[in-house]
C-alpha cells in the first residue's frame, strides 16, 4: 500500500468510532449502511472519510477511490456548483467501483458533489441492496441533505 494511502487509512481506523458515533442517528433512522466524505483538492490531495469498517479496509487495498463515471460528474460541475447524484438500480458490470459496492451489499446511494474554489467535496449516503425505498428519504430530504 503506497504511504499516502497508509496515513490515510490509519486516520479513519483512528476516527472511525467518532463518526459512527456522529452518523448513529441517520444510520437508525434511515436505514444507511455507509455515510462517506471525499475532498479532492486542486493539488491532488484526497481526504477520504467512511464509516464502514469493511468497505474502509476493502476500498483502501483496492485503491477504490472514484467510479467510471465520476469524471464526468465532475466536469458538469465544471458548469456549475452543486451536483446530486442517485445511483442506478444496479451497477454498470464494467465498473469495478460499483460492482464492489454492491457486492459488500451497499447500494441505493446518493451522492452530492459541491465544487469549491480549491476544491471538490462529494457527501455520499447509502443503503442496502434491498432497501430500495431509501430512494423515497433522498427524494423527500433532499433538501435537508444538501444543509
Amino acid at each position: 500500500m503506497h504511504h499516502s494511502h497508509l496515513i490515510a487509512l490509519n486516520y479513519n481506523r483512528a476516527i472511525n468510532e467518532h463518526i459512527s458515533a456522529l452518523n448513529e442517528p441517520l444510520v437508525k433512522a434511515c436505514g444507511l449502511s455507509l455515510l462517506t466524505f471525499r475532498r479532492f483538492s486542486k493539488t491532488g490531495e484526497l481526504l477520504y472519510i467512511f464509516n464502514n469498517n469493511s468497505w474502509m479496509e476493502y476500498s483502501f487495498e483496492n485503491t477504490y477511490w472514484n467510479s467510471m463515471t465520476f469524471g464526468s460528474r465532475v466536469n458538469q460541475l465544471s458548469k456549475q456548483k452543486f451536483l446530486n447524484y442517485v445511483w442506478p438500480d444496479f451497477p454498470d458490470p464494467q465498473d469495478p467501483v460499483y460492482c464492489a459496492l454492491y457486492d459488500h451489499n451497499i447500494w441505493n446511494g446518493i451522492i452530492l458533489y459541491r465544487k469549491y474554489e480549491d476544491c471538490i467535496e462529494a457527501f455520499a449516503f447509502f443503503g442496502e441492496r434491498e432497501n430500495a425505498i431509501i430512494k423515497n428519504f433522498y427524494a423527500d430530504s433532499v433538501n435537508i441533505l444538501n444543509d
